[in-house]
């Protein structure tokens, strides 16, 4: 009977000094994971004894056991011993509050208190979007479309994000940035430039800018960039000539197509000039980066000596272009048309001439000395 007694009193004792081990705090390094994150856990118990004890921890996640002391702590007596326990949060198809408990057993295995911890675990997911601004504009060759490509990072997780251009030759292609880093719930913004090379073809074109993310995710944006019809002719030709009075002389003129589009042509003179100036072609057609030469037939017997201008116009569809040469009419000096391949041929003439002269006269001559002598 006194056995007993005792034996009930060691227990009353060892139960009554295991309740005096307690936790007093669980605090987690973060309010919220990620599935599958590191979580630090720091736990404090208390010893309110007068003696050194021993006693471990058990972490528990939904009747399952996570982690468990190897080996008993000690805590010395009315002291505080705080504890470190790495864990992994769980991999969950939701994002969801999940309880943790954390019990503290004495070294004879008695469960002496326990707390309840609630975290946060979220699950990982990328979503961004992205726009266009502006989404459509007009331009003419030579000129610069600007866009400004938004994205906004509306996941839970940093991403990072690659901008590609599509549909445009990348040399006429200005990126501020291919790559992009962005937090949660941040946006961020790229300008792209693309020239209008001249000569390129006037009509809508749709370029595509797709930007994806570091988790293959990609979106597209379309916009449509007008390019517009360009009329540039450029022309160009002698001027400031001299004719001599005497057939018909020429005067040429370049006309190039520096356009991006296909123009018919009309040559014209002034009314009062038609019958003396003559075009040639009076009409002709040129591609973008064509060009062709005019060649005006001035009739110069019909001009008096002087000083004349006239104006050639040159029109298409969206041009009007004059072009004012001069040149000067000179009298017939040395005949057949005062210029070099005239006097050239009158000397060569006058040579002839003389020399057929002089031939007669030297046939003559022996002749009537052959008479004189006969």
């Amino acid at each position: 009977m006194v056995k007993r007694i005792i034996l009930f009193s060691i227990m009353i004792l060892a139960v009554s000094s295991a309740f005096a081990l307690k936790i007093t705090d669980v605090s987690f390094d973060r309010d919220d994971y990620m599935s599958g994150d590191d979580m630090i856990v720091r736990i404090k118990v208390s010893n309110e004894k007068s003696v050194n004890d021993f006693a471990y921890i058990r972490v528990i996640y939904k009747d399952t056991i996570l982690k468990q002391d190897a080996v008993s702590f000690l805590i010395r007596p009315l002291s505080n011993v705080e504890r470190t326990i790495s864990l992994k949060a769980p991999v969950l198809d939701d994002n969801s509050n999940i309880n943790f408990e954390f019990k503290l057993y004495s070294m004879s295995g008695i469960n002496v208190d326990s707390r309840i911890k609630t975290v946060s675990v979220l699950t990982p997911y990328s979503l961004f979007e992205t726009g266009i601004v502006p989404v459509s504009e007009d331009v003419f060759p030579g000129e610069t479309a600007v866009m400004q490509l938004e994205v906004s990072n509306l996941g839970n997780l940093n991403d990072y994000y690659t901008v590609y251009v599509e549909g445009w030759e990348r040399e006429f292609i200005a990126l501020q940035k291919t790559k992009l880093e962005l937090p949660p719930n941040s946006h961020s913004s790229v300008r792209i430039s693309f020239s209008i090379p001249y000569r390129m073809v006037p009509k809508q074109y749709n370029p595509i800018i797709k930007v994806c993310s570091s988790r293959g995710v990609c979106k597209t944006n379309e916009f449509s960039i007008n390019v517009l019809e360009y009329s540039n002719s450029v022309i160009s030709g002698q001027d400031n000539m001299t004719f001599a009075i005497g057939g018909e002389k020429s005067y040429k003129i370049d006309v190039y197509n520096d356009g991006n589009v296909k123009r018919d042509y009309l040559v014209s003179v002034p009314e009062d000039m038609k019958d003396i100036i003559k075009t040639s072609p009076a009409e002709f057609s040129l591609n973008p980066g064509e060009g062709r030469t005019i060649e005006l037939s001035i009739n110069s017997q019909l001009f008096e000596e002087g000083a004349y201008s006239v104006d050639v116009k040159i029109t298409n569809k969206d041009e009007e272009i004059n072009k004012q040469f001069a040149f000067h009419i000179t009298g017939s000096a040395i005949g057949f048309g005062g210029d070099i391949s005239g006097a050239i041929i009158a000397v060569i003439l006058v040579a002839g001439v003389s020399s057929y002269v002089f031939w007669r006269y030297q046939v003559f001559t022996k002749k009537k000395k052959y008479e004189y002598w006969k």
